[in-house]
């Protein structure tokens, strides 16, 4: 084996080595929620992570719309955005909650509370690009 074969191996190796470290939850799923993640008492919880907001990743996202929640016109919407992931990701509901960016910091929780008074269908997305952003554009708030 060449010097260069044996050098492109050991860089290689080194370079999967320090993915795995750096993001060793990225394959394996997590058997419970920190206690500081819970469901508002009557609300909604979303989880953003390494597999988008709850899992969007394996819900066929962008081609259908996750996560999805139904409300009723004139009802009070309270939603806790819980970040158990490495990176920072973001939380908006176009309409209801979008004038500025929201930034959800590693380690928190974001709590949004409003009242669902404009009937149709409002995206949930993150504005804040990261390893799984394509998967946290697609959620759907449906005010009937």
């Amino acid at each position: 084996m060449s010097l260069l074969a044996v050098l492109v191996a050991l860089m290689v190796g080194v370079v999967v080595a320090s993915a795995y470290v750096a993001y060793p939850l990225a394959n394996s799923k997590p058997t419970s929620l920190p206690a500081w993640c819970v469901r508002p008492k009557g609300g909604y919880l979303i989880v953003a992570n390494i597999d988008g907001y709850n899992e969007s990743t394996s819900h066929d996202v962008p081609n259908n719309a996750w996560p999805v929640i139904d409300v009723a016109k004139g009802s009070n919407v309270t939603i806790a955005v819980c970040n158990t992931d490495h990176q920072a990701h973001g939380f908006q509901i176009r309409y209801y909650h979008d004038s500025n960016i929201e930034t959800v910091a590693p380690g928190r929780m974001l709590t949004v509370s409003f009242m669902a008074t404009q009937k149709g269908s409002f995206a949930i997305y993150c504005d804040i690009p990261c390893t799984v952003h394509a998967f946290m554009v697609s959620g759907k708030l449906v005010v009937a």
